[in-house]
């Protein structure tokens, strides 16, 4: 899939797709109901940041499917922000 544009100037969100249980994952998409599509990532970080008084929260995960590239998910305030085809390890 296309990169998609965002709404900043210069800025380009990956969204290289992933379909779990016949339904494509989106960006927009809640951690709750990727979860629920595509069960448990292979694996997972979190991480807290702070800038200007606002506390931003993000969640990577992996997923890694028989025959495709791995796939890395990452999630901003538990909303998906990008998805991009991933290195195997």
């Amino acid at each position: 899939m296309a990169p998609v544009r965002c709404g900043l100037p210069g800025i380009i969100i990956a969204n290289d797709g992933l379909s779990c249980a016949g339904t494509l994952v989106e960006l927009g998409d809640t951690q709750e109901r990727v979860f629920r599509l595509c069960g448990a990532p292979n694996s997972a970080s979190h991480s807290v940041a702070q800038a200007r008084g606002k506390t931003t929260t993000v969640d990577i995960w992996r997923y890694e499917r028989y025959g495709s590239f791995p796939r890395l998910l990452r999630f901003q305030n538990g909303i998906l922000f990008s998805l991009a085809a991933a290195s195997p390890r």
